[in-house]
């Protein structure tokens, strides 16, 4: 059977729609005190984090009057609660992700049972498949995952930022100068990336339906001695495949050197003019070092902004093709008056039905059964259930 496309094809790179991400969201009904707990739990983590710098300042600067166990326990326990505390936040917002991801399928699943069946006649199971599985997975990947982390990343950059300039602001501008560089060179590659992120969602929702399509049909392709056509397609589908492949495996393999070559380069040029203040004695080696902490912490967040671009489009593709699905039309279980058939005469007098005029369902049925007692009759129930099915 000929299958039209899922859904009408969007425009390649389009913007991330909030409102329609945010109105997805809120058809699952979460569970938000789950979100806002995970991030007070994550905010007081980086919190902790950010002072473990500070902290290694004041222990390095007071090495000349020996080693101070009270800083030293001091350093360890910030470590130790911030990763506790970040485990608890993780396991929260893992929670509050699957509880949403959770509700989605159910929404989806749902409504694949009360469509129309002119819509499985247009679609392949396999795209539909797609939605139910890897488009809500995606949804909860950005919720999750990938929006927690975006806000942990921003309160590490603009505290780290902060603190540094507070400590020595001629040292964080030489490190600001690199900022508009990075930006320059990683936006058109994470714009890339997005792209090749969408089509790759496209493309392997679509080889998914056909591989279910053709394997499910395994009888009636062989009969019609159909292999190599469908050998052709499953090739053609697997090399474009490839071909996306290929693009976002440059585009990964260039943005991870990028990104690393400017880091060593700021940490190069940093670190000399670091190591002449010191030289210089207007700079100590405590304050030193813990600039360099900090720069070693924005180092982390700069990849989570990077990768959350790359999120954010597939996110993207994944909201629209769910947001069509669900505002397919359904059928109309209630419409019509209920009619009691008990001990009453079931017929058709030259029937014909079709879901539109091209496609014929029925033409020309005629029958006449006895709900009464026809009915008990296993073949005869058969008969009339897959003919209503078919309606």
């Amino acid at each position: 059977m000929q299958r039209g496309p899922m859904m009408q094809q969007r425009p390649k790179g389009g913007k991330f729609n909030l409102r329609a991400f945010l109105q997805l969201i809120r058809k699952t009904k979460p569970l938000y005190w789950q979100l806002w707990l995970g991030l007070a739990l994550s905010l007081v983590a980086t919190g902790m984090q950010l002072a473990v710098p500070k902290v290694a300042e004041s222990m390095i600067n007071g090495f000349k009057s020996g080693i101070s166990q009270p800083l030293i326990v001091g350093v360890i326990v910030l470590f130790l609660v911030s990763a506790l505390i970040s485990s608890l936040s993780g396991s929260m917002l893992g929670f509050f992700g699957e509880s949403i991801v959770s509700e989605l399928r159910k929404l989806i699943w749902t409504k694949l049972l009360k469509l129309k069946v002119s819509y499985f006649d247009e679609t392949k199971s396999g795209e539909m498949t797609s939605r139910l599985i890897n488009d809500s997975s995606q949804v909860k990947e950005l919720v999750a995952n990938s929006f927690p982390n975006l806000v942990s990343a921003l309160i590490t950059i603009v505290g780290a930022l902060v603190l540094m300039v507070m400590m020595d602001w001629k040292m964080t501008a030489i490190m600001a100068l690199a900022i508009p560089l990075v930006m320059v060179i990683m936006l058109p590659i994470a714009q890339r990336t997005r792209r090749v992120g969408r089509d790759r969602q496209d493309e392997m929702a679509k080889f998914n339906g056909q591989a279910d399509e053709t394997l499910s049909e395994i009888r009636l392709v062989k009969s019609s001695d159909a292999e190599a056509y469908e050998s052709k397609l499953g090739f053609k589908s697997i090399k474009s495949l490839y071909q996306i492949g290929l693009k976002e495996a440059i585009y990964d393999a260039v943005s991870g050197p990028l990104m690393t070559t400017v880091m060593l380069a700021l940490f190069v040029g940093v670190l000399g003019y670091g190591a002449v203040r010191v030289s210089q004695g207007t700079m100590t080696l405590g304050k030193m070092f813990s600039f360099f902490m900090y720069l070693f912490q924005l180092m982390s967040p700069a990849m989570v902004l990077g990768q959350f671009v790359s999120t954010l489009g597939k996110a993207s593709g994944s909201t629209e093709r769910i947001q069509d699905l669900l505002a397919a039309p359904e059928e109309k279980f209630a419409a019509g008056d209920e009619i009691d058939v008990e001990g009453k005469i079931l017929s058709m007098d030259h029937v014909d039905f079709g879901y539109d005029q091209e496609t014929p369902v029925l033409k020309d049925v005629s029958f006449t059964a006895n709900l009464a007692q026809s009915l008990r009759l296993p073949a005869l129930q058969v008969v009339v259930n897959q003919l209503f099915l078919v309606c």
